[in-house]
C-alpha cells in the first residue's frame, strides 16, 4: 500500500479495505456453501450415481447384456415350445443363460449378425423390386 500521510487518504485506505474485505466474506460464503452441498450424503450417492450412468462403458455394458438376455430368453422360449418335460426346460435355461453370457461377452458377434439380417432383407427387397420378364 501506499503511504498514509493524512487523515483522508487514511479514511481512503480503510474503506477500500473494508469493502475488500465484504467481497471476500461473500466469496467465503458462497465457497463454504458449495463445499457444505457437495459434502451431504445424499449429494455425494447422487453425483457419483450420475457419474456412473454417465460414462459410455457403462451404458455399452447395459445394452450388451440387455441383447444377450433378450436373445437367451428368446432362444429358451423358441426350445422349450410350451413343453411340460422337465429336462427340456433345464436345457432351455442352460441354453438361455450360455447364449446370454456368450452375447454379452461378445457384442461384436451380435453386430455381425445384424448386419447378416440387414444384407439379406436388402437382397430379398431387390428380388421383389426387379421387373419380371414378359414374354
Amino acid at each position: 500500500m501506499n503511504n498514509i500521510n493524512s487523515m483522508e487518504s487514511l479514511r481512503e485506505a480503510i474503506l477500500q479495505l473494508e469493502t475488500k474485505r465484504l467481497v471476500e466474506a461473500g466469496l467465503l460464503k458462497s465457497q463454504l456453501s458449495v463445499v457444505y452441498e457437495s459434502t451431504k450424503p445424499i449429494n455425494i450417492i447422487r453425483n457419483t450415481f450420475n457419474e456412473i450412468l454417465g460414462s459410455d462403458c457403462f451404458k455399452n455394458t447395459i445394452i450388451s447384456s440387455s441383447i444377450g438376455l433378450v436373445t437367451g430368453l428368446i432362444s429358451k422360449l423358441i426350445f422349450e415350445r410350451r413343453t411340460h418335460d422337465s429336462a427340456k426346460k433345464n436345457i432351455g435355461q442352460a441354453l438361455m443363460f450360455s447364449i446370454a453370457k456368450f452375447i454379452a461377452n461378445n457384442p461384436e458377434v451380435l453386430s455381425l449378425i445384424e448386419n447378416e439380417i440387414v444384407k439379406l432383407f436388402k437382397y430379398i427387397k431387390n428380388l421383389r423390386n426387379k421387373p419380371t420378364a414378359e414374354p
